[in-house]
């Protein structure tokens, strides 16, 4: 397959690399407008060549994959229908599904060519930016969102399904609707949120308290994601903002009852709605059927010493366990802390993972 890459940031490169790498792909060109950038995507084998513009070398391409901020992607859809040949394949990897399907869909349809558009949301990422964060890790495990529509090609919806494959993703099936609002209720309403404690305790902090100073680790880790990019968040508040509105309303009534109970010093009523969020947060470790394959998953908790992620891994690794997902739960300076592994389930790794645990001393919990 040729595959083109319309901006080669952390995503873009990401994929190009691990297509590249898989020789899933037979060529892969760059397309962006900041030339150093290119450069330096060629010399991380992310690409083979670019193009500073969509021109008539994209009429070679198979696929061609939109990886910038969701405002653009049929904006760059529209100057590439030209080019593209008949039964070419454009996909994305926006993070709102809605209003950029009906955007691209309908400018296909005025094209009067055979050109199919694959809606795709793989949910990975992190804060850092540009092509130097490039992960050849970056998709495994994690679930990539294909969208339909009653517009939907067979062939070219399969073929994006066997590139999502190839990623080693877990592939999530879902009408636009019913992608947007779950990425509303599961996503975009943390970011918001996160961004939104960040701006509280800017604004309360001064020289004499001292509150970001006092920020620790528990602060840090839930507001990590308010470091992603502005520009691609406001694209995304814009173009989910119907369910993104459906979620804060939702999380205001929730917010309003923790002020009421405090107000009220209901110590009852205050452990119940922290019970119920512990409870549910303490579920979302446990992988579910039909997004991502169930694992073994052991919780380690372990003292905080440089080093303790990497003993744990060769522990379990050398002795042939499959960890397929790793996660620290919690670590504090001079305390301890907790580690989430999850070791893919064959028969006899769960009382194998158990007596390397107990024999090297450390205490943990198998979870259901």
């Amino acid at each position: 397959m040729k595959v083109g890459i319309v901006g080669v940031g952390l995503l873009g490169g990401s994929l190009g690399y691990i297509l590249k790498e898989k020789k899933w792909a037979s060529e892969v060109v760059g397309i962006g407008r900041n030339e150093e950038k290119l450069k330096k995507a060629i010399e991380l084998k992310t690409i083979d060549s670019y193009e500073l513009e969509i021109n008539k070398k994209v009429s070679e391409l198979d696929i061609l994959i939109l990886a910038v901020p969701v405002k653009l992607i049929p904006q760059f859809a529209e100057k590439a229908i030209p080019y593209l040949k008949e039964n070419a394949i454009i996909t994305d990897v926006g993070s709102t599904k809605e209003w950029l399907t009906n955007e691209i869909e309908l400018k296909i349809k005025k094209s009067k060519k055979e050109i199919y558009f694959i809606g795709g949301h793989p949910m990975a990422g992190s804060e850092k930016t540009g092509v130097e964060a490039l992960d050849p890790y970056l998709f495994e495990n994690a679930v990539y969102v294909l969208t339909k529509t009653i517009n939907t090609n067979k062939f070219a919806y399969n073929k994006i399904k066997e590139m999502a494959n190839v990623l080693d993703a877990n592939i999530l099936e879902m009408n636009v609707e019913e992608h947007d609002f779950a990425v509303a209720s599961a996503s975009h309403l943390p970011h918001i949120v996160a961004s939104s404690l960040v701006n509280c305790a800017g604004n309360l902090n001064n020289s004499e308290n001292h509150i970001l100073s006092l920020a620790g680790g528990g602060f840090r880790d839930t507001t990590r994601i308010a470091s992603g990019s502005p520009i691609m968040w406001r694209d995304i508040c814009t173009t989910n903002q119907k369910n993104i509105l459906k979620v804060i309303d939702k999380f205001e009534i929730e917010l309003k009852e923790f002020k009421k109970v405090i107000l009220e010093k209901n110590d009852n009523n205050i452990e119940k709605l922290l019970s119920k969020g512990k409870k549910i947060r303490d579920q979302l470790p446990q992988k579910r059927r039909g997004i991502i394959s169930s694992m073994l998953e052991i919780i380690v908790f372990v003292p905080d010493t440089p080093g303790i992620i990497g003993e744990i891994a060769y522990l379990l690794g050398k002795n042939k366990l499959n960890i397929k997902d790793i996660e620290v739960l919690h670590i504090r300076e001079n305390e301890g802390g907790s580690i989430r592994v999850g070791l893919e389930p064959k028969k006899g790794d769960e009382e194998l993972a158990k007596q390397l645990l107990k024999n090297k001393g450390y205490k943990y919990k198998i979870l259901n």
